[in-house]
């Protein structure tokens, strides 16, 4: 299970990440591979000064590449903001800041959206880059010949390799197992006086600090005693499980738990429900 502490992450260790979709999706074990990932950037070619190259990680589908070096390569600062967990990244007069396992972003003085949150693989924070797209400018491209990313800001160019297959562990029956009784126990928080300290081993910061706010899962609160079935949904493991639930009206309820691979542990995403008439 997921420790519950958090990790104190050095300044040095920080690094920022680029999120692209590439062609593919999960392996049959839904495998992802957090390790092996190269802290250096090694320069390319005759132009040294102007283009790098480094490695890139698929995670749930998406791609992403550290790049503390690479956005000072490319002429950002990095800040790490130790109290509130955060990263701040500025180039020239403007601004991106990330908090770890949070979707939302502050781009300058507004906060956006995003629907892949930066997180901590082996303490490394990563980031998605599109917002240094937006933000900063410069041009992002797919070389499918080379398989590669190419990101190009202001005379300088990052090229990032991507392993053709990645791992992660096998989700497990006795995983699936811990995460649908957390689920059950989660759709009412209040009978816990600690609830992250209680469901941080099978959730992500994320997705309890939205529970905290909307008071439980939003469906029903009854357990689920239907059999849970892995199976993969738009490139992502989710465990699905059905019951016929009275606090539903007597309707039958599927209810969803998207898994993402964090921290060396699965853990749920999100929760959702689906009511219908069998």
């Amino acid at each position: 299970m997921i420790a519950a502490k958090r990790k104190k992450i050095s300044k040095a260790r920080l690094v920022l990440i680029a999120s692209l979709v590439l062609p593919g999706s999960f392996t049959q074990d839904f495998s992802v591979k957090a390790a092996t990932l190269p802290s250096a950037i090694t320069a390319a070619g005759a132009g040294a000064s102007s283009v790098f190259e480094t490695e890139g990680l698929s995670l749930n589908g998406r791609t992403f590449v550290p790049l503390r070096t690479v956005s000072e390569h490319l002429g950002a600062k990095v800040l790490w903001n130790a109290p509130e967990r955060m990263t701040e990244v500025r180039y020239g007069g403007t601004l991106i800041a990330f908090s770890v396992n949070s979707n939302r972003v502050r781009m300058g003085n507004r906060s956006v959206s995003l629907d892949t949150a930066p997180r901590i693989v082996d303490n490394r924070l990563y980031v998605p880059i599109k917002p240094f797209v937006r933000q900063f400018g410069g041009t992002l491209a797919w070389n499918a010949k080379t398989q590669q990313t190419i990101y190009t800001l202001g005379g300088r160019t990052v090229r990032v390799n991507f392993a053709p297959r990645i791992y992660a562990p096998k989700i497990t029956d006795s995983r699936i197992q811990a995460l649908t009784q957390a689920a059950d126990r989660i759709a009412d928080p209040s009978e816990y006086t600690q609830v992250r300290r209680e469901f941080r081993p099978y959730f992500t910061d994320r997705y309890l600090n939205k529970v905290i706010r909307s008071g439980g899962t939003g469906g029903s609160k009854e357990p689920f005693t239907g059999k849970a079935e892995l199976i993969e949904y738009d490139g992502q493991p989710v465990i699905r499980q059905g019951g016929f639930q009275d606090d539903a009206g007597g309707l039958f309820v599927d209810r969803m738990l998207r898994l993402v691979y964090e921290n060396g542990k699965w853990v749920i995403e999100e929760v959702s429900f689906r009511s219908w008439m069998p």
